[in-house]
Order: structure tokens, then sequence, then C-alpha cells
């Protein structure tokens, strides 16, 4: 599968549809090439995946239009979205330019990922970010309440879990919009009384009637009614009777716009009233308590100039309801001409309103996600129905394209994965082994089969990536010990501070893993107690499973999860080591 681009121009596409040549303004289809599997496993394959008909026609969207995209593990969305970017910066499809773009995603191993493969696609100067770090920086650009403190750091207790679900929540999204509208209202009618305009020129009681008309963020009233004044009061002499009027009205401006951006004041205010927030809350999963150690802690946190990840969110989505943008460094609010996010289906709702009021239009925006792969179960993400009806697109229509065809594992792979989650979705793909499960009696018995299996694989694929996967980090760690005698040099362990693609043995776990491949993959017992049924736990053994593209491997000698297939099921094959005999 080939992908060939110049200057930013998609030119020709080999895939399993045939061959296509763009030339004299359309696209050609040239000798039939077939399918092939991929012959190098000496690095990551490329993100110039295979283009299905459906991802050809999001690739080539108008460039004025929104892009959704919501496929299966494995079926390009990454891809899909990566090309979109890559034809709008084609200088004959659209003005969008690079250093106004940003690409988000939500782990650094991704990040990593998607960095290496621009260049292929001819983009060298789009920044990628992880969610959080973005976030971050962007919060360091607000002061802090301490002159001491140059810039907010992260605390060394982590946020209790009641406490970040609750700032995650819709709830609590909807809570601060209610502040910030009845804040804006206030504003208002305050300017309307207390603003000397009788002293000031007409037209500034215009603008300011216009602006309130259209309820522009406060924040761009106060500026654009202090630059009015302040150009009055360039054309007037001091010794003019509207002199004093103007002054008093730029003061009164001054105190307003100082007042308008203490954003953790704003949050200690929100937090000290949970009335609205448990009103608004349809879990029922918030109280007073909650509520209340939330406040304490956020006090806490502010006076010292500490805040917490969850508290991220919330700041900036307060600055951009005030000011109608992102505050940089120089103190400015800006807007990005483009934001690309992967994985959207692991944000939370206040996260998802940050991206909409990341760009300076919701035609800018390209998301991509699998509603299967959520594993975040904080984030309460709305849903996709939600996301299209309510949140983002009430008065204009994106182009919505769901994929369902992977081209990364194979059948046997992706019809283990489907029983995983209890569908039966996958209907055609690539021919290859069905996954091998191996039942053991001890862990040290699983150690053994685990070593035994990944030699042969380091054997068969030595300049492939073999990753095994395992439920979190801290089994990662554990593992990685017990593998390291065997495989010396060969064996790293892949953490979110930690992660690369050199050909050999990766151990790492899921989070880590989202949105990327490997040759051979093998799952380090996925017991009923790591993996019990639930949607969480089989969106996760789904991730798990999808990140094979040839070989899949599982070793258990705990009671199995039971979201596997029960033993003899023919989505396996299985090696039964419980007796000795059968060893």
């Amino acid at each position: 599968n080939q992908v060939e681009i110049a200057k930013s121009q998609l030119l020709r596409i080999t895939c399993r549809q045939g061959n296509f040549i763009f030339s004299d303004g359309e696209w050609k289809k040239l000798e039939h090439t077939g399918k092939t599997l991929r012959e190098h496993y000496g690095k990551l394959p490329s993100i110039l995946s295979l283009i299905t008909k459906e991802q050809f026609q999001t690739i080539t969207e108008e460039a004025d239009t929104a892009v959704l995209i919501q496929g299966i593990a494995g079926s390009g969305k990454t891809t899909v979205a990566l090309h979109r970017l890559s034809w709008l910066l084609h200088e004959n499809n659209s003005e969008l330019k690079e250093e106004d773009c940003i690409i988000l995603v939500l782990s650094k191993s991704l990040k990593a990922y998607i960095q290496d493969s621009l260049p292929a696609l001819q983009i060298f100067n789009v920044p990628v970010a992880t969610l959080q770090d973005w976030a971050f920086e962007i919060i360091r650009n607000i002061p802090t309440k301490r002159p001491d403190v140059e810039s907010w750091q992260r605390p060394e207790e982590r946020c209790p879990a009641g406490i970040g679900r609750l700032k995650r929540s819709f709830a609590m999204l909807k809570a601060l919009e209610l502040y910030a509208r009845k804040q804006s209202e206030e504003l208002y009618k305050y300017l309307a009384l207390k603003l000397p305009w009788d002293a000031l020129p007409s037209g500034i009681r215009s603008i300011f009637d216009k602006y309130v008309d259209i309820r522009v963020a406060p924040g761009l009233l106060l500026e654009e009614v202090s630059e009015s004044i302040s150009l009055a009061s360039q054309r007037v002499d001091s010794s003019h009777s509207r002199s004093s009027g103007l002054s008093q009205a730029m003061c009164i401006i001054s105190e307003q716009r100082g007042k308008l951006g203490d954003l953790c004041g704003d949050l200690l205010e929100i937090l000290s009233h949970p009335k609205p927030i448990i009103e608004f809350d349809e879990t029922k999963l918030i109280d007073e308590e909650l509520v209340r150690q939330a406040y304490e802690r956020s006090l806490r946190n502010f006076s010292q100039g500490f805040i917490d990840s969850q508290d991220d969110a919330l700041l900036i989505r307060l600055f951009q309801m005030k000011f109608g943008g992102l505050p940089t460094k120089e103190g400015g609010v800006r807007r990005y001409g483009h934001v690309i996010v992967d994985e959207i289906q692991d944000l939370s709702p206040i996260d998802i309103e940050n991206v909409i009021g990341a760009v300076s239009d919701l035609k800018k925006l390209t998301l991509a996600g699998d509603i299967q792969q959520r594993i975040d179960d904080s984030a309460n993400f709305p849903g996709w129905e939600k996301l299209k009806e309510d949140m983002l697109f009430k008065d204009s229509i994106p182009h919505f394209v769901t994929l369902n065809v992977s081209h990364r594992s194979t059948l046997p792979i992706m019809r283990l994965a489907d029983h995983v989650q209890r569908q039966r979705l996958v209907k055609e793909g690539r021919h290859g082994r069905v996954p091998i499960f191996f039942k053991c009696r001890s862990e040290s018995q699983g150690i053994k089969s685990a070593i035994n299996w990944l030699k042969k694989a380091e054997e068969k694929y030595p300049t492939a990536i073999t990753a095994v996967i395992c439920a979190d980090e801290e089994q990662a760690r554990q593992i990685f010990k017990y593998l390291k005698p065997s495989f010396g040099h060969s064996l790293r362990l892949g953490t979110q501070d930690s992660f690369s693609f050199e050909e050999g043995i990766l151990v790492t776990d899921i989070k880590q893993v989202k949105g990327l491949e490997f040759c051979n993959v093998l799952i380090w017992n996925p017991s009923k107690n790591k993996f019990p049924d639930n949607e969480i736990s089989r969106n996760m053994l789904y991730v798990a499973i999808t990140r094979a593209e040839e070989n899949l491997c599982i070793v258990s000698w705990q009671t199995p999860s039971l979201l596997l297939p029960t033993m003899g099921s023919k989505l396996l094959r299985w090696v039964d080591l419980t007796s000795p005999e059968e060893e």
C-alpha cells in the first residue's frame, strides 16, 4: 500500500481498489496491482496506511467543513486525519499555514509516532502535543495568585479520584457556563450604569450596545471599548470638558478587566456554591461533601502556586468564555486555524469545549475516535450523537465518516476483538493465523511459556517490534524484571515518560499503546480480576488485542477474564498446560 505526495499534494494512491493517479485535474485508475502484506518490520509501519474510498473522500473534502472520523481499531482514523491536514496545507486548497495548526493526542508514545510520520506528508512545522501538556502550557500563561511564584506548578499529592471526576464532569461544565453568563450580564449592567456616557463619544455607546446584543465575550467588549476610549482621549485636549469623563471611563474599564482576569477566584466561587453543580449532575454521584473537598483542595493549591491537572481545563474554559480564545505568553489571545484531535472518546466534556474554543470556527476541526476504545472512565465522553447535535454542530453540518474495515490486524484477530465487544461487525479483512492462548497452571509456567513464544517471535521477525502488553504500568514494570534476564538489551520498558520504537521486545501497558501497532503482541495474564465484565474492561482488552498486526498470543494462569472466549472456542488456538502430561 503506497501513497505518493509532493509539495503537500496527493498524487498517487496504490490500494486494494487499484492504482490511482491524479492527472490533468482528475483521478484516473491505472492497472490493478493487487494487495500485498507489509514486507518490512524493521520500524513502526508507515502511517500512510491503506486508503479506502471513504477515506479518500474525506481527505479531499472541501476545506471549509469540519470532519468527524469514527472507525474500528486499525481502520485508519489517524491516517485520514493527517492526510486531510496535508491536503488543507496545500496552497491550492486553503490559506491555512502550518504555524496556525496543532495536533492533539493523549499519550506521549502516539505523539512521537505522529511526529516521526509528518515529514512523509511534507508537514514540518505543525506541533504535536499531548492534551495534558498543551493545557498546562496554556495555564502557565495565566498569572498565579502569588507574586513570589513565577508560574504554576503541579502539587506532589495526587488529586483524589472523586475530586478529579467532579472537575471533569458535565455538571461542572454546565456550572461554569451558568456562572460565566451571570457574570457577563452583571458586567454589562454595571458598565451601562457606571460609565459616564454623556462625556463619551456616541460611537462608543454604539459599539457597546452592539457587542452586548450579540453577546460577545466580555473581555473582547472591554478591549474594544478601551481602545475606543483611548483613541478618543488622544483627540481631546486635557482641558476639554470630556477629558475627565474619558479618564473616569478608562479607570472603570481597567478595574473591570482586572476583576475579569481572576480565573482562580472564579473557580473558587463556583465551588463554594455546590447547589447548581449538584442540580446539573445526572449521575447522582456528586454531593455537597465532595464539592466542599474540591473547594478546599483548590483553595490550598492556588494559595501555594499549585494547580491540579484537572483544573487546567476548567480555567481554560473560563478564559475562553471571558476573552474569546486562549491566553498567550505575551498577554494576548489566540485561536488556531485548524486543530486535529485523536482519541476524542477519552476527552471530557470540558476538554471538548476547550478544543471547540481553540479554533476560530467550528469548521476548522478534524476529530477522530472510537467509542469502543474509550478506556478513561473519568472522562465522561458525551457520545457521538451528543457531540454532533448538542455540543458542536447545532447550526452546521460536519462531514461524518465511519470506517469499518481494519487494515492493521488480520481477520482472526479482529474476530477475537469483536467477541470481546460482544458484536459481529467485522466481515472482511486480511488472512492470518488464529491467535494462540496458553492456559498455564502457575505464574512460573506462564512466564516460561511467554519467554518461549517471544523467542520464536524474535527468531522469525528479527527486525520487528514485539509488544508485551500489560493491564497497567505497575504490572508492566514487574513483568519487565521477569523477562530481563532472558532477553537482555533487546528488551525495553515503555512508560508514559520513556517510550521508543526500536526493534526488539517492548513491555508496556494498554494506555501507552493506543493508536499504535506492532507485528507481534503478547497479552499478559488477562485475568478476571484485572478485566472484570464491564465496559471499560471490554474496551481495554479490545485495545490490547487490536494492537497486533500479524501474531497475537495470550498467556494466562489465573481465571481468565469472562470477556474472553471459553476453552475450545475456534476463535483461539488453545494450548492447555494445566496438566503435567500436556506440558
